[in-house]
């Protein structure tokens, strides 16, 4: 086949809860996220192929970035997350064109987020 179609979805959900014993506060953030790719590629009678892809994709929040408390690393160094903090959607485009050959291989890539 010279012509070949991917078409690709996942839905996550995410929930982050927070409790402060001490303060008795709750935080409860739920994210729902609808993530898709779609990728083109065609093969050419040289042994060299056409690439295009389009995607979604997210950057979850790390662990220390939510964290509402203050952590005391050392006497000059607080660190105070936010339970308010959201991920990040990353709109993802890559164009390619690859020559592939018996001893070796050569890649050119536009890539752009």
């Amino acid at each position: 086949k010279k012509l070949r179609f991917l078409l690709s979805s996942n839905i996550e959900s995410f929930q982050n809860i927070v409790t402060d014993s001490i303060n008795n506060n709750k935080t409860n953030n739920t994210y729902f996220n609808f993530l898709s790719e779609l990728s083109i590629s065609y093969l050419f009678k040289n042994n060299s192929n056409f690439f295009i892809s389009s995607k979604v994709d997210i950057q979850r929040p790390g662990a220390m970035m939510l964290n509402p408390f203050i952590d005391i690393v050392s006497p000059l160094i607080a660190r105070q997350g936010s339970t308010e903090v959201n991920l990040q959607k990353l709109y993802i485009t890559r164009l390619e064109y690859r020559i592939i050959r018996k001893k070796y291989s050569q890649s050119f890539e536009l890539y752009n987020s």
